[in-house]
């Protein structure tokens, strides 16, 4: 029997629609698709030019405006940093840094296990059994692993 799209979307929204998270994710992609829309829509507002004595060339203020975020951005950036080497030899940048590892191997794991699950989605397209049961262990063991952070 084949599907045609309005027929599958009307699946996917029923299903969705009979559970709390279905209805949950719904709401949420419905509001952003919304905010996506009225900001396309909104009008945009003209800038203004200043007049008289105070009116520079175009070049000129584009190359005041970099040099007034730049140094913005360079005075937070060094107080960002100096506050982190306070800090780095002690408990809280031990933490910082274990907590940090952990998560990087965890995305590293998950990572893994994504490309792991495409290609037993693969193999189990394709019928290739053999192929499918060894990605299955390797599939089975980087689980554990992840079972384990």
């Amino acid at each position: 029997m084949k599907r045609s799209s309005l027929d599958i979307a009307k699946h996917f929204y029923r299903i969705c629609t009979e559970t709390q998270h279905g209805r949950l994710l719904l709401a949420v992609w419905g509001s952003f698709s919304a905010g996506v829309l009225l900001l396309a829509l909104k009008p945009r507002k003209k800038k203004q030019r200043r007049r008289g004595a105070e009116q520079l060339t175009d070049a000129k203020q584009r190359k005041k405006k970099q040099k007034k975020q730049s140094s913005a951005a360079d005075v937070a950036f060094a107080s960002m940093i100096a506050s982190l080497r306070a800090h780095v030899g002690g408990a809280l940048g031990t933490t910082m840094f274990l907590y940090t590892a952990s998560l990087s191997v965890r995305i590293f794991i998950t990572a893994k296990i994504a490309k792991i699950g495409g290609h037993l989605g693969s193999y189990f397209g394709a019928r290739e059994w053999s192929a499918m049961f060894n990605n299955q262990v390797r599939f089975g063991l980087w689980c554990m692993l992840a079972a384990g952070t």
